[in-house]
């Protein structure tokens, strides 16, 4: 029986039209009966967050039979949903405005003939990960997403400047964008509703600990 290992799982992010985070998990494994053991990396789950838990605890349940693995021989159900709900915690950037790869599929022909067929009746004129979400969910054409990934599980150089998901602070209400090394600055919402940058460590105005979600900006 073949076993598929594990190695490693990721998670992008970037806010839907409707602006709700939309999360797409990533894992990169090798087959037991395939030679020689190639890693690949490839989306296994996009959605919301409901439809993202559900497939996480989905994917979980098939360590117990041991058609899922890791290396090392010792995943279990408790380690793989664990690993995923760290990887959510911070989550890499996505460009949901990134047009879809709509350019051959040898193992989804009919998966992708229906996709394309579908966005041409919606008469979208540029399909992209954002605006196409529903379609691809429809019809569990992840092939279609472009790669945020290599096969050895290496983030890209877009991926690695948001290490974490903005929070905001009140009641000055800091939102703490994402970063990068070299650029560490975050917004302040004034209460007249105008944002102004403040140097990343200015806490003198934060009265209190309380986060809020983005959304609620």
């Amino acid at each position: 029986m073949s076993v598929t290992y594990s190695c490693k799982r990721m998670v992008n992010a970037f806010m839907g039209l409707d602006h709700e985070p939309v999360y797409l998990l990533s894992e990169t494994t090798y087959e037991s009966n395939v030679y020689p053991h190639t890693r690949h990396t490839h989306f296994c789950g996009i959605g919301k967050l409901p439809a993202i838990m559900e497939r996480i605890f989905y994917d979980a349940a098939c360590t117990e039979g041991g058609s899922l693995d890791s290396p090392d021989r010792k995943m279990t159900p408790e380690r793989y949903i664990k690993s995923y709900l760290n990887a959510l915690k911070k989550p890499f950037a996505y460009d949901g405005n990134a047009a879809l790869d709509l350019s051959g599929c040898w193992y989804a022909k009919e998966r992708l003939a229906a996709l394309q067929a579908d966005l041409e009746q919606a008469g979208q004129k540029v399909a992209t990960v954002a605006n196409s979400l529903p379609l691809v969910e429809k019809h569990r054409a992840s092939f279609t997403l472009p790669s945020a990934f290599g096969d050895d599980g290496l983030v890209s150089f877009l991926s690695r400047q948001a290490v974490s998901w903005p929070t905001i602070r009140s009641p000055q209400r800091i939102c703490r964008l994402p970063t990068t090394r070299h650029s560490r600055k975050s917004r302040r919402l004034d209460r007249s509703g105008t944002f102004g940058l403040t140097p990343m460590g200015t806490t003198s105005r934060i009265r209190n600990g309380s986060t809020h979600s983005w959304k609620n900006l």
